[in-house]
């Protein structure tokens, strides 16, 4: 417990959620033989456990997701594994609002299956669909829901509560913190603050990597955040 409320529809382990380390029971089960993840394969009502934690084919699916995500993919696979093992499974149905704009942010999602659209002001912006993830920025930056995700096409998500989020930023924060304190220290801009002002500064930051197209910041979403580009190049794009 202690990641917030559970409602109608989400599934959890009824494993000893203070036992951290993962257990090996988890991964020892036989897999199919391949090392593809397909919808139809971890959809299978079948293959999932009775405790509610996720199938074996549903492990290789969200790992996978981990190892590409802007925050998460530094994890090693122990850490990551940690992640999945306390990780909430949730059928959603067409036309059922996940979260609203401005709602307090107390999960993060992984789209297994079905797709969804984010709003901001009743406006449409796009539709997400499998892999792709959504609500870590108001758990990472502690603000209120930046977009409303609403379901479009009947599926399956898999959410991580806040207390397990933070925790694994903390674990992140403390092995990135030597690279960001080098880098504020051999920057220009940052190279005349004290080394304790340094100090404070690169407790503060998280490392993000992001791929060549994606987007980084949306116009209109809430601006209570500084980027600073470590490494590659960014563009400002005018969508008016």
């Amino acid at each position: 417990g202690g990641d917030g409320n559970q409602g109608q529809g989400w599934s959890r382990s009824t494993k000893q959620t203070s036992r951290i380390p993962r257990r090996q029971s988890t991964r020892q089960s036989v897999s199919n033989g391949s090392d593809q993840t397909t919808s139809t394969a971890v959809s299978q009502a079948d293959s999932r456990k009775d405790d509610g934690s996720p199938s074996e084919e549903e492990r290789k699916f969200l790992n996978k997701v981990f190892q590409k995500h802007f925050l998460f993919g530094s994890l090693d696979e122990e850490e990551r594994h940690v992640m999945i093992d306390h990780m909430e499974r949730k059928v959603a149905k067409n036309g059922e609002t996940i979260f609203k704009q401005g709602d307090k942010g107390d999960r993060f999602f992984v789209i297994l299956q079905g797709m969804y659209s984010v709003s901001i002001d009743d406006r449409t912006l796009k539709t997400l669909k499998q892999k792709q993830t959504f609500g870590e920025l108001a758990l990472l930056y502690n603000v209120r829901r930046t977009a409303t995700i609403a379901c479009t096409q009947s599926g399956v998500l898999w959410a991580l509560g806040e207390k397990r989020f933070r925790e694994c930023l903390k674990n992140l924060n403390s092995q990135q913190r030597s690279r960001v304190k080098d880098f504020l220290e051999s920057d220009q801009t940052f190279s005349s603050l004290t080394p304790q002002d340094r100090e404070v500064l690169a407790e503060a930051c998280t490392v993000q990597v992001f791929q060549k197209g994606e987007l980084i910041l949306r116009e209109g979403e809430v601006g209570d955040w500084m980027f600073t580009i470590m490494d590659g190049s960014a563009q400002v794009v005018d969508q008016k």
